[in-house]
């Protein structure tokens, strides 16, 4: 990245504005976010401002989910490994399966769907969500 200081002023320090890091944390820092592009930066700091319960970012937490974004080896919900090239999409069969299970375990809304042969929970909720809601 090239803008590596404009970044560190305005979204590392911005998400956590009570953090006054010293100079050479600073170039710690700089130096960790240069390998990144944008995108992939942005992405991995607002991560780590959403899991830490700290007033400061933690580097090596930021450079781990960077590089693995960068490698699109991100790590999802309990620690499984979703690639879009691997990605399968459920079966009508399957869904069925899922909302069954979702059911018996008390879902009112998984049994809505059932009783309505509605498969998309997204398409049921219709215009309650808004687009940026639905990705």
């Amino acid at each position: 990245m090239d803008n590596t200081t404009e970044f560190f002023e305005n979204e590392v320090k911005g998400r956590f504005d009570k953090w006054k890091p010293g100079g050479a944390l600073i170039k710690d820092w700089l130096k960790r976010l240069k390998p990144f592009d944008y995108d992939i930066a942005l992405k991995s700091i607002e991560q780590c401002a959403f899991e830490t319960k700290l007033t400061y970012p933690v580097l090596n937490k930021f450079y781990a989910q960077a590089k693995s974004y960068q490698t699109n080896k991100h790590p999802t919900h309990e620690g499984l490994h979703i690639m879009p090239e691997n990605y399968v999409p459920a079966t009508p069969e399957q869904k069925i399966a899922i909302l069954r299970k979702q059911a018996a375990q008390g879902s009112e809304f998984a049994q809505t769907l059932l009783e309505q042969k509605q498969l998309d929970p997204v398409a049921a909720l219709g215009d309650e969500l808004t687009y940026d809601e639905r990705n």
